[in-house]
């Protein structure tokens, strides 16, 4: 699953909720209370804030999620991956294991006895196979690669009485234009046997698969050199095992048929936390949203692909899938592939309102996209295998970019945020009196309320008698906020509900909020619009505080 992250306290035109709650999480702080030196009946201010957008996304880590036209009208941006595969992750070449032996033929016993001491008996004949090359893919017909690291393992057991000398000779393997060549020199056995084990180093070797018109072979001759000793050769001490491997190796580049391959996850999940905190659908009505779907290959491999699924997801709402149809889906993707190595190719997809149902699955406020891609390497036709191209870290992948312009109308649409907050020295104060200030510049309606709650989420009691209500700015007739509204209200807190608060954890901040014209009205919000919020409270208390 991937992820894309904001932590936006208001969506679209919502903006009362969020911008009350991100006030009281980041300034409304009683140890400010709680670390003076109190006399009794003291008044201090809490909070002093003056917020525009661009504060309030800044503060909610969004800054990097919202355009800002010339005339200051905000878009929201929201981008994410749906998946990306690399090519070492789709072709990861397993071991492999070879076995073979010589035997000193019992015709040719007398000739070596014959020879003298020190003398050298070459094997008229080299020990050549043409390896078979595996490189994960089940069809995949591999001309050559690169290999970015990988292990020669070799294991000699002789059982000659003599000196043996092995010469492994690699043609096409070449690393800097010389080709692999390596001696591997064993004791005399005596009269059991004796093992030599190397170990040889293969990154950055080249190899060649192609051997006589064949792919997935790799040539490897074995000279074999045999130095008389006084001993003589017999049944039994004629022999040499041969055990070796290729392991650990994974490939820089690679050349050839790759065959066909699944490269998209059957289902998987984007999460959009967008709409994070609505807790109820209301109703919202968006305006010249975009889903962008952005795909880049650097596979040098054609790949046919095709949405099978693309649904908006929303868990609390009461129709909860959205299937997200566009006229753009009715043929294949268009996946162009790179024409060298190195190269990467892209293509996009933009679903819009003309082409697409992209406005009415947001206002389901989904919170994840559900996805399925059908995505396959080589499709046919062609019957003919084609030579295909690639790195280790080439890629297929899909990325999405939602663009929400913050223009529309929402209805009675519930948010709630959760706060972390515990209340200090609680027990010394007799009363609490709360004075809050609002200007509101925003064309938005809040009724906000805040509850504290215990470890468990169990509501101890209301900050507010009633809901907290935040009147939009006022709209002038250039469709803009022309003069901001206030609004304010005073809470006391007596000593009998102060000792309730000894058990708080958390406080949840909730709001029903409409656009400008309770919802009826489709509004823009632009940039420098502002949010003044003052908080001050006055505290009557019965001895010092400690620190």
């Amino acid at each position: 699953m991937i992820r894309i992250r904001s932590k936006i306290y208001f969506v679209i035109l919502l903006l009362g909720l969020v911008l009350f709650g991100s006030c009281l999480q980041g300034n409304f702080n009683f140890k400010k209370m709680s670390s003076s030196f109190w006399e009794p009946d003291i008044a201090i201010p809490l909070v002093s804030s003056s917020l525009t957008l661009k504060n309030i996304l800044t503060k909610s880590n969004s800054n990097n999620n919202f355009n800002v036209g010339s005339d200051n009208f905000v878009t929201l941006v929201y981008k994410g991956t749906l998946f990306s595969v690399r090519a070492d992750h789709i072709i990861q070449i397993p071991d492999h294991p070879y076995s073979s032996s010589y035997a000193m033929p019992s015709n040719a016993f007398t000739a070596f006895n014959n020879l003298n001491p020190n003398e050298v008996y070459n094997v008229p004949s080299p020990i050549t196979t043409d390896f078979d090359f595996n490189s994960g893919v089940a069809d995949a017909l591999i001309d050559s690669l690169t290999l970015k690291s990988g292990l020669f393992n070799i294991n000699l057991t002789s059982y000659f009485q003599h000196q043996v000398k092995v010469v492994i000779n690699i043609p096409d393997a070449k690393k800097n234009g010389v080709a692999f060549s390596e001696t591997i020199d064993i004791l005399p056995a005596g009269n059991g046997n004796i093992t030599k084990n190397s170990t040889f180093n293969l990154a950055g070797y080249k190899l060649n698969l192609v051997q006589g018109g064949l792919p997935n072979k790799l040539k490897i001759i074995f000279d074999i050199s045999i130095t008389k000793s006084p001993a003589p050769v017999t049944t039994g001490h004629n022999n040499l095992d041969i055990n070796m491997s290729f392991a650990d190796m994974t490939f820089k580049n690679l050349f050839g048929y790759i065959g066909q391959l699944e490269l998209s996850p059957n289902i998987d999940t984007t999460y959009i936390t967008l709409f994070n905190n609505a807790v109820s659908n209301g109703s919202i009505s968006l305006k010249n949203a975009s889903l962008g779907i952005n795909i880049t290959n650097s596979f040098g491999i054609p790949i046919n692909g095709e949405f099978e699924k693309l649904q908006g997801f929303n868990p609390v709402s009461a129709v909860p899938l959205t299937n997200i149809t566009s006229s753009l889906f009715n043929n294949p993707l268009p996946i162009n592939a790179p024409a060298q190595l190195g190269q990467s190719t892209n293509s996009t997809l933009l679903l819009t309102s003309a082409n697409s149902n992209i406005n009415n699955a947001l206002s389901n406020l989904p919170r994840y996209l559900i996805y399925q891609i059908n995505a396959i390497s080589n499709p046919p036709p062609p019957a003919i295998q084609m030579r295909n191209f690639m790195e280790d870290t080439s890629r297929f992948k899909v990325d999405v970019d939602l663009n929400m312009p913050l223009e529309g109308s929402i209805k009675d649409l519930l948010f709630q945020d959760t706060i972390q907050f515990k209340f200090k020295d609680v027990e010394e104060l007799k009363s609490l009196g709360l004075k809050i200030f609002i200007n509101n510049g925003f064309p938005l309606d809040a009724n906000v309320q805040i509850y504290f709650a215990d470890k468990t989420g169990a509501i101890i009691d209301s900050l507010l008698q009633n809901d907290f209500v935040i009147a939009s700015g006022i709209i002038g007739s250039n469709g803009k906020v022309t003069t901001a509204t206030e609004r304010q209200v005073e809470i006391l807190y007596p000593e009998e509900k102060i000792l309730r608060l000894r058990t708080v954890d958390k406080i949840y901040v909730k709001a029903s909020t409409s656009t400008y014209n309770h919802g009826n009205s489709e509004v823009k919000v632009y940039s420098d619009y502002r949010l003044d919020v003052k908080i001050s409270g006055r505290a009557n208390l019965r001895f010092k505080i400690k620190k």
